[in-house]
């Protein structure tokens, strides 16, 4: 199990996320194994840019036809996956145009812990 967030952890083996969902209660979501993979790589490079072609070799064995269109449709799943599981407030995708994709990681709880901190 990889610690993403407080309430977030991915279980690689299983290609599964689980989170904590919006009634308080622990969810688990089963994701395709190339999802999983795209998500490892931008976990491994967090906050970091990680370049299409890295993607690409790694995922689709340097298949640049088949790997940039596939990288596109995956990195749009992801969005949507994780709009859906409410959690996209934690976890960002964002496009570097031409270049590749950064994971933003926004753990609400670190935050909260810093601001109580101040506070006493």
């Amino acid at each position: 199990m990889i610690k993403l967030t407080d309430t977030i952890n991915l279980a690689p083996s299983l290609n599964e996320i689980h989170y904590l969902g919006k009634n308080g209660k622990q969810q688990t979501v089963k994701i395709e194994h190339q999802l999983m993979q795209i998500l490892l790589l931008l976990m491994d490079h967090r906050e970091q840019l990680v370049a299409k072609e890295l993607f690409i070799d790694s995922i689709w064995d340097g298949n640049q036809f088949i790997g940039e269109k596939a990288l596109t449709k995956n990195i749009y799943k992801l969005r949507i996956l994780f709009k859906e599981m409410g959690i996209d407030s934690q976890l960002q995708v964002h496009t570097i145009p031409k270049k590749g994709y950064r994971l933003l990681i926004n753990d609400s709880s670190q935050k909260k812990k810093i601001v109580s901190n101040r506070l006493l």
